[in-house]
């Protein structure tokens, strides 16, 4: 059943989760060989998730995820671009709409900036000590840094909720008419 409480098919379920696959490798592959659009690829390559959280469940949305990172991981260049996503953004999804469910938007902001906020620290330890990385390779001080990382999680989570929403009012009543 999906978040409806709707039956669904498995040949339906198969379809939407491979075209969810395949949008998200597309989006994550187009940020390795397009520097310049990086941010805004692999940002847009995390939203497909929410479709299988819409359409199914978030049980759905999470083998979905891992069919991504597997997949990802063998088709992307630049594994290092597959860190983040596999670490948090790939699954936002299934945070997003758990947080959501709360209904108190102070429960819900905690919710999503202390996930955020672990990701971050569980990426700084993995390129760091485990994979001896220059994270900060800049003049830049760390605290801005670390600000401009929460700037862009506001940001991000704001223009996920967009087009969530785009694809509630206007692409899922397209899909399922046809």
């Amino acid at each position: 059943m999906n978040s409806s409480g709707e039956k669904y098919s498995l040949s339906r379920f198969n379809a939407t989760g491979g075209i969810t696959v395949l949008l998200t490798i597309f989006f994550l592959y187009l940020a390795v060989v397009l520097p310049t659009t990086r941010i805004f690829l692999f940002s847009l390559s995390t939203v497909f998730i929410s479709v299988m959280v819409i359409e199914f469940n978030n049980k759905a949305a999470f083998l979905t995820f891992i069919a991504a990172s597997l997949l990802g991981l063998i088709i992307i260049p630049n594994k290092l671009l597959m860190l983040p996503y596999i670490i948090y953004f790939g699954y936002y999804g299934i945070i997003k709409s758990l947080a959501e469910k709360r209904n108190c938007l102070t429960v819900e902001w905690l919710i999503k900036y202390f996930s955020y906020n672990i990701a971050l620290l569980i990426f700084y330890l993995l390129n760091t000590r485990i994979l001896s990385l220059p994270l900060f390779n800049t003049d830049i001080s760390v605290y801005i840094l670390i600000i401009s990382a929460e700037i862009y999680f506001l940001i991000y989570d704001y223009c996920y909720s967009i087009a969530v929403s785009y694809y509630m009012r206007l692409l899922r009543g397209i899909i399922k008419s046809k």
